[in-house]
């Protein structure tokens, strides 16, 4: 499947790389890492997002961030969606295009005409990385801090189940890329929306 699929999108020009409803730092920051590694193949990439006003902005220093829209364009080649279990979480409308679906949920439906689903994996930026490693295509440093994101954020920073010798295994690949666990980790938590910390003083009080 992972062939099939980098198969597929080494032949699209116009590809959406779409981030479920509602979204969270793993779907975020999987389409983002695929996002820096497409722009730089020379794909004309639209980052969308049908829930655009919900964006954590906790994640806006990751390359492109500032590029998510809830627009889609009126033509592509092919759609990618990250960390979407299901069709209606990709938030729009069936059409006549593609899509390789991306996710490493149990309860993927595998709705896409490619279906790249590793349920034992705790992270879609797991996926896109292992997705990354079969093709062997290089993964530059922009990329690798975009998919460390997604793996920790889904992970609660390695604090919940579920987590195999292969997590690590990646993780230690991405910093010897470039990543720094402590800047990200930094980047992630000191960056709150304000009414989330008045909303933990409240609770708190």
């Amino acid at each position: 499947m992972y062939k099939k699929a980098w198969a597929k999108i080494e032949k699209s020009k116009r590809v959406v790389i779409l981030s479920h409803i509602h979204p969270d730092g793993d779907t975020i920051g999987a389409t983002l890492g695929l996002y820096t590694i497409l722009k730089n193949l020379g794909k004309k990439i639209t980052l969308f997002n049908a829930t655009k006003s919900e964006l954590p902005l906790q994640f806006n220093f990751l390359d492109g961030f500032s590029k998510i829209q809830d627009k889609l364009p009126k033509s592509f080649d092919l759609l990618i969606s990250c960390d979407c279990s299901s069709f209606d979480r990709l938030g729009i409308e069936k059409g006549d295009f593609e899509i390789v679906n991306i996710d490493h949920h149990k309860s993927n439906e595998y709705f896409g005409n490619i279906n790249v689903v590793e349920p034992n994996f705790s992270s879609a930026g797991l996926v896109v990385y292992k997705l990354l490693e079969e093709n062997k295509v290089k993964i530059p440093k922009k990329s690798a801090i975009s998919l460390y994101t997604s793996i920790v954020e889904d992970t609660g920073f390695f604090r919940y189940g579920g987590i195999g010798s292969y997590t690590f295994k990646v993780v230690s690949k991405l910093v010897e890329i470039g990543v720094n666990p402590e800047s990200v980790a930094q980047k992630i938590k000191s960056n709150e929306p304000l009414c989330k910390v008045r909303l933990r003083a409240f609770m708190l009080s």
